[in-house]
């Protein structure tokens, strides 16, 4: 036999002898704790939270609203349409592990369960109870504010991780609309920054005014690494000096210049 055979074979026998190992020690470690990710009551958990993230306002019924299968949820169903309410809904008589394990997580034993932005509202009586005080409406005013900060956040953060390296100025680098566009614009171009993307904020008021909240900084230009807030041109200009700019911006050590 050749040396490369034995070779092979003794690593296979040590790997098997590992897994024999951990499977020893497996074996070993509390049910609880071999079974907390294959129980059952997570996997439908989860399905619960997956249910309650894909839908700002959802009815947990029994049926369906073209085919309720109980006075409460066709009542629900009713009042919802009434107030023009648009709603998606999951029929807990089709899955019997949902029905069970929802009561015990939002601690409601009846059904219909009404919730928004992933919040138990409650049933047919508290969903009656705040639509008639004007609650629910306020509840959906809330929600709508919400959604829209979400969209607006996932819109910003998909412009940010344009390029490694974006930067929210005023104009476009052939035409700077400010002097801090045009000095930031300088620096990097002296530093040999040339690998980066833009995006003119004057174009979309939206983006101009919406980045400041989200960066909690209310100037431009603003620098952003890999989809971190790097900071403006005072922040630049001060690791320019430092001589980490290029460090910082492109992973290579840089000269100040």
């Amino acid at each position: 036999m050749s040396d490369n055979w034995l070779q092979n074979y003794e690593s296979c026998k040590n790997y098997a002898q590992e897994i024999h190992q951990k499977i020893n020690e497996f074996k070993k470690l509390p049910n609880e704790i071999k079974s907390e990710h294959d129980s059952p009551s997570i996997q439908v958990e989860n399905k619960i939270k997956q249910l309650l993230d894909s839908s700002s306002i959802i009815l947990f019924m029994k049926g369906t609203p073209a085919s309720p299968q109980c006075g409460f949820s066709r009542q629900a169903c009713h009042l919802l349409d009434e107030h023009k309410i648009k709603y998606d809904y999951f029929d807990v008589l089709a899955d019997q592990n949902v029905r069970e394990q929802l009561k015990k997580y939002s601690n409601w034993t009846t059904y219909p369960q009404l919730y928004v932005g992933g919040e138990l509202i409650g049933g047919l009586d508290i969903m009656k109870q705040m639509i008639e005080n004007g609650d629910f409406e306020l509840k959906l005013k809330q929600q709508k504010s919400n959604d829209q900060e979400k969209d607006t956040n996932k819109h910003l953060e998909s412009l940010i991780n344009q390029a490694p390296l974006m930067l929210f100025i005023k104009g476009t680098p052939e035409a700077p609309r400010c002097g801090f566009t045009k000095e930031l614009l300088a620096i990097l171009s002296k530093a040999n920054i040339t690998n980066y993307k833009t995006f003119n904020i004057l174009q979309d008021e939206n983006v101009r005014q919406k980045l400041k909240d989200y960066s909690s900084w209310q100037t431009y230009p603003q620098v952003y690494v890999n989809g971190q807030f790097i900071g403006g041109l005072d922040i630049i200009k001060q690791m320019n000096e430092e001589g980490i700019l290029a460090q910082t911006l492109t992973e290579k050590q840089g000269v100040a210049v």
